[in-house]
C-alpha cells in the first residue's frame, strides 16, 4: 500500500509539473498482439518516453542535428572512400536485382523438402554466368561485325554528306538569306604513291628494273634466262608486317619504347582491374544474399533505440522505391531495346542490332540516355538510303522513337516503376551529373537508385515530423498512409506499401 501510495503521489507530481507519461509497447511490431479482425499496428516510436507538452526549439534542433549528422557522416564516408565503396555499391545493385529471384527459388519444394539457400544461390550464379557466356558468344560477334561495318563505311558516309548535304545547305542559305556562301574547302586528293616495281627500256635496248622496298631474287632458268621473283618462304603477309613493326619499334628511340610499354601496361592493368572487380562484386553479393537478415539486424543495432522502429519502416519504404528505380528500369530498358530493334528492322535501317543495343544500354541513364541514343539512330537512318539522304526513313525512325517514349512515359513507367520512385527531372539531372563527375559512367547509372533511397527517407522523416503519417502492419505488409510531398512541393494524400519481410 505504501508503494502504491508513493507511486500515485509521484504520478500526481509529474502531472502537476505539466508532463504527460506516454507508454508505448516495447515489442517488435511484427510480433504484436493481433486482435480479432483488426490489423496489427506499429507505433511510430518504440520505447516509453517522457514527452514535454511545450517542446523547446533547442530540443527539436538537437534531435534534427543528430539525425542529419548521422546521414552526413555516412555520405562523408562514401565520398572519402569512393574508390573502395564502388564495388560494394555494384554488389548492392546486383543483390537487389537477384534477391527476389533467390527468395522465390527458396520457397520451392522438391519432393516436399526445401533446399538450402546457398544451393539455390550457386544454381543462380551458374545460370547468370551461362547467360553472360551466351551473350558474349552469340551477340558480341554480331555487334563487333556491325561496328566494323560502321568503321569501314564511315569514309563513304562522310563523302556522301560532304558531296550532297553541304551543297544543299549552302544553296538553302544562299536562297533564303541572299548571301553568297563561300564554297566548302575540299580536301586535296592524296598523291598516288609511286609503284614499288618499275621496268624502263633504255636507249641502248637494255631494260632497267627499279624495285623499292621489295625483297627480290634473281633466278636463272634452264634455258639460260634470268627471272626476277619474290623469294619463296612460309612467312605470310601478317607475320612480315608484325616483324617490320617490331623492328621499327626496337629501332626507335627509348622514349617511343617507353610510350609503347606504358600503353600496354595500361591495357593489361585495365583488364585485370575489370576482372578483379567483377569477381569481387560477385563475392560481396553472395554474402549479402546469404546473410541479408543478419546484416540488417546488425545495422539496426547501430541505430539509437528511439529510432529503431523508424529504421525498420524506412527500410520498407526504401525497398519499394528501389524496386521501381532498379528492377523497373531494367525491365523498361529491355522493352525499349526490343521495340527499337523491331522498328529499325521494319524500316530497313543499317546496323539495327547495334543501334538497338545502344538504345537499351543508354536507357539506364534517365533523360540523357534517351536523347544521346536517339541522335545516332536518326543520323544513320538519314544516310541509309542508296540515292543519298533518305528523309523518309529518318522521319519514320524519329516518329517510332517518340512513340516508344510516349508508351514508356504514360504506360510502362506508372505500371512497372510506379509513383513511389518518381523523382523530379531537375533532381534526376543533378544526380546524374554529380554521379558522372564522381564515378564516371558507373556513377551516372547508380545516381537514380541512390536518390530514390534518399527521397524515401526524406518523405518519411518529413511526414512523421508533421504528424501526418500512420503505419500499419497487416500480415506481412507495411502500409504508410498520410500526406506526402508531391513532385511540385505540395502535400497530397498518398499511400505506399511494401513487403516488411526484407529477407526470408
Amino acid at each position: 500500500m505504501a508503494e502504491d501510495t508513493s507511486s500515485e503521489e509521484g504520478r500526481g507530481e509529474s502531472e502537476s509539473q505539466g508532463e504527460e507519461l506516454v507508454e508505448l509497447p516495447h515489442a517488435d511490431p511484427r510480433a504484436a498482439n493481433v486482435e480479432a479482425g483488426r490489423p496489427r499496428r506499429a507505433d511510430v516510436t518504440q520505447p516509453a518516453v517522457r514527452k514535454a507538452r511545450g517542446e523547446t526549439l533547442f530540443g527539436w534542433l538537437r534531435n534534427t542535428a543528430r539525425l542529419w549528422g548521422f546521414i552526413a557522416f555516412l555520405l562523408l564516408i562514401v565520398v572519402l572512400f569512393r574508390q573502395v565503396v564502388l564495388p560494394f555499391l555494384l554488389a548492392l545493385l546486383v543483390t537487389y536485382v537477384l534477391a527476389p529471384v533467390l527468395n522465390a527459388l527458396c520457397r520451392l519444394r522438391i519432393k516436399g523438402r526445401a533446399l538450402p539457400r546457398f544451393v539455390w544461390l550457386i544454381a543462380l550464379y551458374v545460370v547468370l554466368l551461362g547467360m553472360l557466356a551466351l551473350f558474349f558468344t552469340l551477340f558480341v560477334p554480331r555487334v563487333t561485325r556491325d561496328f566494323k561495318r560502321v568503321v569501314s563505311e564511315a569514309p563513304q558516309l562522310a563523302k556522301k554528306v560532304r558531296d550532297r548535304w553541304v551543297p544543299a545547305v549552302e544553296a538553302w542559305v544562299e536562297r533564303n538569306f541572299n548571301e553568297k556562301v563561300a564554297p566548302a574547302e575540299v580536301a586535296p586528293k592524296a598523291a598516288t604513291p609511286p609503284p614499288k616495281f618499275t621496268v624502263r627500256k633504255l636507249p641502248d635496248g637494255r631494260f632497267e628494273v627499279e624495285a623499292k622496298q621489295l625483297r627480290l631474287e634473281l633466278r636463272q632458268t634452264a634455258d639460260k634466262r634470268w627471272v626476277i621473283q619474290v623469294p619463296s618462304g612460309k612467312e605470310d603477309v601478317g607475320e612480315s608486317e608484325v616483324k617490320r613493326y617490331l623492328a621499327k619499334i626496337t629501332g626507335s628511340s627509348p622514349v617511343k619504347m617507353k610510350q609503347v610499354l606504358t600503353a600496354g601496361q595500361r591495357v593489361v592493368g585495365g583488364l585485370l582491374k575489370m576482372v578483379t572487380t567483377f569477381i569481387l562484386v560477385l563475392m560481396i553479393s553472395a554474402f549479402l544474399l546469404l546473410d541479408t537478415r543478419r546484416i540488417l539486424d546488425w545495422a539496426g543495432t547501430l541505430v539509437p533505440l528511439e529510432y529503431r522502429q523508424d529504421y525498420d519502416n524506412v527500410l520498407v519504404l526504401i525497398d519499394k522505391a528501389l524496386g521501381g528505380a532498379i528492377r523497373g528500369q531494367l525491365l523498361i530498358c529491355l522493352v525499349n531495346g526490343v521495340l527499337t530493334g523491331i522498328g529499325l528492322v521494319l524500316i530497313g535501317v543499317k546496323y539495327a542490332f547495334l543501334l538497338a543495343l545502344l538504345a537499351a544500354v543508354m536507357s539506364l541513364i534517365p533523360i540523357f540516355g534517351s536523347i544521346l541514343s536517339s541522335i545516332p539512330i536518326v543520323i544513320v537512318a538519314l544516310v541509309s538510303g542508296q540515292q543519298g539522304v533518305d528523309v523518309l526513313s529518318g522521319v519514320m525512325v524519329l516518329a517510332w522513337i517518340i512513340g516508344i517514349h510516349l508508351i514508356e512515359a504514360n504506360l510502362l513507367n506508372p505500371k512497372i516503376i510506379g509513383t513511389a520512385a518518381k523523382i523530379h527531372p531537375v533532381i534526376v539531372i543533378f544526380a546524374v551529373v554529380a554521379g558522372e563527375r564522381t564515378y564516371g559512367a558507373v556513377g551516372a547509372l547508380l545516381a537514380v537508385p541512390i536518390v530514390s533511397a534518399v527521397q524515401a527517407m526524406f518523405v518519411y522523416i518529413r511526414a512523421k515530423a508533421r504528424g501526418e503519417i500512420e503505419i500499419e502492419l497487416d500480415g506481412d505488409q507495411l502500409r504508410v498512409t498520410g500526406p506526402v510531398p508531391a513532385a511540385d512541393g505540395s502535400a497530397k494524400a498518398a499511400e505506399a506499401e511494401g513487403d516488411a519481410r526484407l529477407a526470408p
